[in-house]
């Protein structure tokens, strides 16, 4: 079998949840210095994603988001969704429906059995699929070395496990 470059878009369309920063399927780190809001900007993205309304002019697909976060204490951690949810005037009955939070302080990416102990704790069989995981923060899940590209591989094998469990909706464009 031979292709025709011709008949080869490049790059090929992937839907999107947030327009022009985040693709269905995609796996998207945020990055920067402590305290630059990198997990206010996620806890928008789950807000945003599980209610269906633009972010900061973005076009944004609803979906159900499930959210693990590493640390924090929990009432302050709903504080937090709930002021997002508010000061974009959210429904929050949206955004209960579409978004499950789990604390996981002891969640290890590189460790497949508290990825497997944790999808069993946590599993739901309602056959709703995923749109969007986030992991807040990355230095709680990946107990590596950041440089490591073996360290690096088996947290992404972390990442696949929860997106396979998930029922992860990888690029299919489809409303939940």
């Amino acid at each position: 079998t031979y292709l025709d470059i011709a008949d080869y878009v490049y790059p090929p369309p992937r839907p999107e949840l947030v327009e022009g920063c985040l693709g269905q399927g995609s796996t998207t780190l945020l990055f920067g210095a402590p305290g630059a809001c990198k997990s206010a900007v996620a806890m928008q993205w789950a807000v945003h994603v599980a209610a269906g309304i633009p972010w900061l002019g973005h076009p944004v697909e609803q979906g159900r988001v499930l959210y693990i976060l590493g640390e924090g204490v929990p009432e302050e951690v709903m504080k937090r969704f709930h002021a997002i949810a508010a000061s974009v005037g959210a429904d929050l009955g949206d955004v209960a429906k579409n978004l499950r939070i789990a604390m996981e302080p002891s969640f290890k990416l590189n460790d497949s059995e508290t990825v497997y102990r944790f999808l069993k704790e946590n599993k739901e069989d309602d056959g709703q699929r995923v749109d969007l995981i986030i992991l807040d923060t990355w230095v709680q899940f990946n107990t590596g070395d950041n440089n490591s590209s073996q360290d690096a591989m088996a947290a992404h094998d972390g990442i696949k496990a929860i997106k396979q469990a998930e029922h992860f909706r990888e690029g299919e464009h489809a409303r939940p």
